[in-house]
């Protein structure tokens, strides 16, 4: 079978996130910043994280009515790539060549690190709050999560390509006469041999495994893939418990309906690899005479006429607590559920790498080195399976204590813990501890330390927001890492932004 390999998947995927990247403050710009957003996280931009706070009351800028229209955030990450080398990947210019020696390295590092792209856009939310009736909130929000980690064998592969003599022991080199030498898979060995023949008259020349050792199960183990896209509709209601001058309780529910553009999962571990994968139309996926997936072409998302391959629901559950109108503690359990992909799914099919016509990365543009793949080797083996799969939802558990005082300064620290190992879930528990300042003229400004989630650094966030028109109109933008801009070694390329929020 002819299909495209596992690498240019992987390669694919990894262009992806330059170009398009799960956040715990979702799209929200004026939370990014602090990361507060379990306590502090209001009217629609309170959905997926903490439904109860649409009836919080919080100050004197609090408002019945909020809504806002594209309210964008991403993020970035690279373990592997230093900040000049992502930049270039971003912007396409002014590659380096890589000598064996620096592919070498990159390739164990490939096999330390991970990458993390997430993008978040709330299409559209509203929110009104009825008093003692309650609060009733509505969005549209689209998720994109990928998330990286090869293991050692396939970060060779993925930056020697032929040249990894671990698993290629030989070069099969082919004339346009069709003969066919082999030789040791080494330097020295294909220097000589190159300097004794005419090598206009090669062909290819290709790596040569032992087919008893280089089963893909094997080469693939410590590699772990999640992709996913989601759009959802997500509707909450909330209301206060409790309220009195001391104390005041509020509860919230969310429920959210789901549609799947796309999903990937690969996962090889304890000896055995499991893999799936579904995509929408929109993707423009090739397949082969057999209905297999054979390669991606171009690459064109819609987000105003999608194509779902998936449907399911998903329930949000919170619950806020506030002391004397300046102490506030909350905890929410979200996306309770799950989706079931009516598709033509394919799931990881052993087989066995016998050739590779690829030189490895000859620099750090990825774009570029997938052109350079040979398409000639099965390097991963797809079989369709069920139209229908069912993953469940990225399940977290969030809490939060915070303080609010002088109706112009938050703090506070907030946790966000995964509850399963599913597609998109945030690979670690993430912890942040921040702070937001209210200037005159209605400036505000806020920070932020984070810890934790899909990336391995320690992340300084930082956000400014502006409201105006009395509070009624606010916007702003934030980073979730300052730390970028002044170090070199994985660095977090993100920004969230909001032009559009309104509130009366």
């Amino acid at each position: 079978m002819n299909n495209r390999n596992l690498l240019a998947t992987v390669l694919m995927l990894l262009v992806f996130s330059t170009i398009s990247i799960a956040q715990t403050e979702y799209s929200s710009f004026n939370l990014t910043g602090h990361g507060q957003a379990t306590v502090f996280a209001t009217d629609y931009q309170c959905l997926g994280i903490n439904p109860a706070n649409t009836s919080v009351k919080y100050g004197d800028f609090d408002r019945r009515v909020a809504f806002g229209i594209g309210e964008t955030a991403f993020s970035l990450n690279s373990g592997i790539l230093a900040k000049r080398e992502l930049m270039q990947n971003i912007f396409r210019n002014d590659f380096d060549q890589l000598d064996l020696s620096q592919q070498l390295d990159y390739a164990y590092q490939f096999s330390q690190e991970s990458n993390a792209f997430d993008l978040d856009i709330t299409n559209l939310g509203l929110s009104v709050n009825a008093g003692k009736l309650g609060s009733f909130a509505f969005a549209i929000r689209d998720r994109i999560d990928f998330y990286s980690q090869f293991g050692p064998k396939v970060s060779e592969l993925i930056w020697l390509g032929k040249n990894a003599n671990d698993i290629f022991s030989e070069l099969m080199v082919t004339f346009d006469d069709n003969t066919v030498q082999t030789l040791s898979n080494n330097p020295d060995s294909l220097s000589a041999f190159l300097s004794t023949i005419d090598t206009s008259t090669i062909s290819t020349i290709q790596g040569l495994t032992n087919a008893t050792s280089s089963n893909m199960n094997d080469l693939l183990q410590g590699t772990k893939i999640n992709f996913s896209w989601l759009r959802e509709f997500n509707f909450a209601y909330s209301r206060p418990i409790i309220e009195s001058d001391e104390w005041s309780i509020y509860a919230g529910v969310g429920v959210k309906i789901l549609r799947g553009q796309a999903l990937m999962t690969l996962d090889a571990k304890d000896g055995k690899t499991d893999a799936f994968a579904g995509f929408s139309p929109m993707f423009s996926i090739q397949y082969d005479e057999n209905n297999v997936p054979s390669g991606f072409g171009k690459f064109q998302p819609s987000l105003t006429s999608p194509k779902p391959i998936g449907f399911g629901t998903g329930i949000d559950l919170g619950m806020t607590m506030k002391f004397k109108q300046s102490v506030f503690i909350s905890a929410a359990v979200n996306d309770i559920g799950g989706i079931n992909w009516k598709t033509e799914m394919y799931e990881f099919s052993d087989d066995t790498l016998l050739t590779l016509d690829y030189n490895g990365m000859q620099n750090v543009d990825i774009a570029n080195n997938i052109s350079q793949i040979s398409l000639g080797s099965d390097f991963i083996d797809w079989r369709a399976r069920n139209n229908n799969y069912k993953t469940k939802l990225p399940t977290n558990f969030r809490l939060g204590v915070g303080l609010y005082f002088l109706d112009r300064i938050k703090l506070g620290l907030d946790l966000v813990a995964p509850m399963n190992e599913a597609v998109a879930n945030v690979q670690k528990a993430v912890i942040t501890a921040g702070a937001e300042v209210r200037l005159p003229l209605n400036f505000k400004i806020s920070m932020g330390v984070t810890k934790g989630g899909n990336y391995n650094t320690t992340r300084v966030t930082a956000g400014f927001s502006m409201m105006a028109l009395n509070g009624v109109y606010e916007w702003g933008i934030a980073s979730r890492d300052l730390i970028t801009f002044l170090s070199n070694n994985e660095p977090t390329v993100s920004l969230a932004f909001g032009f559009l929020r309104f509130r009366i």
